[in-house]
């Protein structure tokens, strides 16, 4: 997006059309007959930037540093200096070291990632009409989209890791009682919906009166689907191992002196990351609050 910024900021219409015709022939090909090009393609690029930024949330990850150099037209991200796997269940947690303020918080994902569409959409206005004002209706009535958009996809993938496979508006008090609680309680995020999927409830640390209660709840609602459904989609959505944080620093640190062995069986984990045979040393978390990352790393 940084890059059709610098094109608008230096008012070059023929760099910005040039970007334009290349991204779209390159990412977006369906979208070389199109009408209206370059409003098509924030569009796209919606659709996909809101896929990615769910799947973050979904496994507890932080990039740290969402601006729009790092928000690529692909629909991916790029510079993962500052980035980092939660382990106790926090919606604040922040630990880019220059996020003083928790822009690129875990909660604040979705949020940066509209302003970054809003950003790409103020470059392309020229491209999507001569008339500024036709434009900018054109973009705002794109871009209203994303709030219903993101959270129809993000309650969806919740359903999915906790094995709500049906389109039940009860749904959400679950989903959002249990990150309270989570949040309350401490509880390791990968942990606890890994242990949820596979029935391990005593490996559930910090079982207070209210999960109990929300267990029971829970319970009473996915006894109603098939078991071997509900199984397999919280299966395929919570994995049994993240690259945590100690973990990555222990095999850069092994690294750094010359030993490999450390690096190269955290990668092995990580290829199959949903395989429920993982060593649980790789399980165990090692909160620190005052942890920090850096770009650059």
């Amino acid at each position: 997006i940084g890059t059709f910024e610098f094109a608008r900021y230096k008012d070059d219409m023929n760099a910005l059309e040039k970007l334009l015709q290349y991204t779209i022939k390159r990412h977006y090909p369906q979208l070389q007959n199109s009408q209206n090009p370059a409003l098509d393609l924030l569009g796209s690029l919606m659709h996909r930037q809101i896929k990615l930024v769910v799947d973050f949330m979904r496994i507890g990850f932080i990039h740290g540093v969402l601006n729009t150099d790092n928000i690529t037209l692909s629909g991916e991200s790029i510079d993962y200096g500052p980035c980092a796997f939660m382990d106790n269940y926090d919606e604040n947690t922040v630990f880019s070291s220059i996020d003083y303020n928790g822009r690129y918080a875990y909660k604040n994902q979705a949020i940066i990632t509209y302003w970054n569409l809003v950003k790409f959409a103020e470059s392309i206005l020229p491209l999507v009409d001569s008339q500024q004002k036709k434009a900018i209706e054109l973009v705002s009535d794109k871009l209203n989209q994303f709030s219903s958009l993101y959270n129809a996809k993000w309650l969806s993938m919740m359903r999915d890791k906790l094995g709500l496979i049906n389109d039940n508006s009860s749904n959400k008090d679950i989903i959002s009682q249990l990150l309270t609680i989570m949040q309350n309680d401490n509880l390791d995020y990968t942990n606890t919906f890994f242990n949820l999927s596979y029935g391990y409830i005593d490996k559930i640390s910090n079982q207070s009166p209210q999960f109990i209660k929300w267990l029971k709840k829970w319970q009473a609602v996915i006894c109603n689907f098939d078991s071997s459904a509900v199984k397999k989609v919280m299966q395929d959505n919570n994995p049994a191992v993240i690259a945590r944080n100690h973990l990555v620093e222990d095999a850069l640190s092994n690294a750094q002196n010359g030993d490999m062995d450390a690096f190269n069986k955290l990668l092995k984990v990580c290829e199959n990351p949903y395989t429920n045979n993982v060593d649980s040393y790789y399980q165990q978390a090692l909160t620190n609050k005052n942890y920090k990352t850096y770009c650059g790393t």
